[in-house]
Formats: C-alpha cells, sequence, structure tokens
C-alpha cells in the first residue's frame, strides 16, 4: 500500500480513498495506521469510506 501512495503522489494524484464494510476491524487500523481519514458512507449504512489527501 505505501508503493501505491507513493506512486499517486509522484503522479500527482489528489486523494486515494477506499470503501469497505464498517465491520472489517483490520482494515480500519490499516488505513490509520497509513494516515486514511475514515468516515460514515453516506449513500451505505454498512460501508466507511477511508481517504488520503496527497
Amino acid at each position: 500500500m505505501e508503493h501505491l501512495i507513493t506512486a499517486a503522489r509522484k503522479n500527482a494524484f489528489h486523494h486515494i480513498y477506499a470503501v469497505d464494510e464498517s465491520s472489517n476491524a483490520p482494515m480500519r487500523a490499516l488505513a490509520r495506521s497509513l494516515g486514511f481519514e475514515t468516515r460514515d458512507d453516506p449513500f451505505e449504512t454498512r460501508k466507511v469510506v477511508h481517504l488520503l489527501y496527497l
């Protein structure tokens, strides 16, 4: 994942996001450790959006 973040920055991406089940604790922990913000998905009550501004 760190390789993807580095490549995205080098290629002028503005952000990276992932949509995941809100019950997926390991993914939430990974996203948090990489600096992602986690928010509830406004369209799917059982999902969250992990967002990293680059």
